[in-house]
């Protein structure tokens, strides 16, 4: 466990690097200012529990910015490492709803071609294909993560080798290669796809040639503009859709930050994520006809899941 000597130390240093972003006149002040608040009141629980009574309340969520949102790469990776750790523990299955779902979706559809925005290390493909592999699988999709970040791209690349010889992975860069690992495919390995860039690059892709497009705790980063963006984008490009995220909870954030306390730049991560998400009813009153909604209490998580019924 990492003792609070050391967790003092790594807070320091994000404190210096929000010091020296602030001082180069970073536009959105306001989010490099909460997220200093954030980490001060983050070295002394005593501190960060009167942060959360009395400050919380007062944030401005579509003004915030997460740690790992600004241009850090070492604490993306900090992130992206712990969360592939948080991520493999049975309790308390923060993808395991996700992983559910996908399983149970390839066992039943046979899709050929999966795409994650915003895919991170990838442990949800990981998990996922593991699991696949224990049901003896004949059908096996192509699953393609779509990210721009380098430093996740990496990092994925990394983690998804674990899987060892029944993997391949390649680094693509353009749709044409991508469908191209699905034409006379022997079906004898998993074959993954890396793509490092935006969703932009999604509009180069054909109408419905993805069977699935789902991504994971993603859209609540995004401005309200794009996040309409990808949601036209990804109905366009794909059969069906897969939204999960968390939902607010204001109750939720002590046992949260409790889980997270020894890794301060995934406690910053899942705070402010809870703070940004939408409220359980916002997404109750929001579900269209075509649309079908899960909440999981527990992890206080939602599931939505377009052209599709679970």
């Amino acid at each position: 466990m990492q003792k609070n000597s050391d967790r003092i130390v790594v807070i320091d240093q994000i404190l210096s690097d929000l010091e020296k972003l602030k001082i180069s006149g970073f536009d959105n002040e306001y989010a490099l200012n909460e997220n200093i608040v954030f980490f001060h009141a983050a070295k002394n629980f005593f501190y960060y529990f009167m942060w959360l009574v009395t400050h919380v309340p007062k944030i401005d969520a579509d003004r915030l910015l997460e740690l790992t949102d600004l241009d850090f790469p070492k604490w993306k990776e900090e992130l992206h490492l712990s969360l592939i750790e948080m991520s493999r523990r049975k309790f308390p299955g923060l993808i395991k709803p996700l992983c559910d779902y996908l399983v149970s979706y390839v066992l039943k559809k046979h899709p050929l071609f999966i795409l994650d925005i915003g895919s991170g290390s990838m442990e949800i493909e990981r998990q996922v294909i593991s699991r696949l592999i224990n049901h003896g699988i004949k059908n096996k999709p192509i699953f393609i993560g779509l990210d721009n970040s380098p430093t996740a791209c990496r990092i994925a690349k990394k983690n998804l080798s674990q899987l060892g010889e029944i993997i391949e992975i390649h680094e693509l860069i353009n749709w044409d290669d991508v469908f191209a690992l699905g034409i006379n495919d022997t079906n004898q390995k998993f074959k993954t796809v890396l793509i490092n860039n935006d969703l932009s690059f999604l509009s180069k892709c054909g109408d419905k040639q993805l069977d699935l497009i789902f991504y994971s705790k993603f859209k609540h980063h995004l401005p309200a503009d794009i996040k309409k963006e990808l949601e036209d984008i990804t109905g366009k490009k794909a059969k069906i859709v897969a939204e999960y995220d968390d939902y607010k909870s204001f109750h939720f954030l002590v046992p949260q930050s409790m889980g997270a306390w020894r890794y301060p730049v995934l406690m910053n991560g899942a705070i402010f994520s809870r703070l940004r998400c939408p409220s359980k009813g916002e997404l109750a009153t929001n579900v269209k006809e075509e649309e079908y909604l899960k909440f999981f209490y527990k992890i206080k998580s939602y599931l939505k899941i377009i052209n599709d019924k679970f």
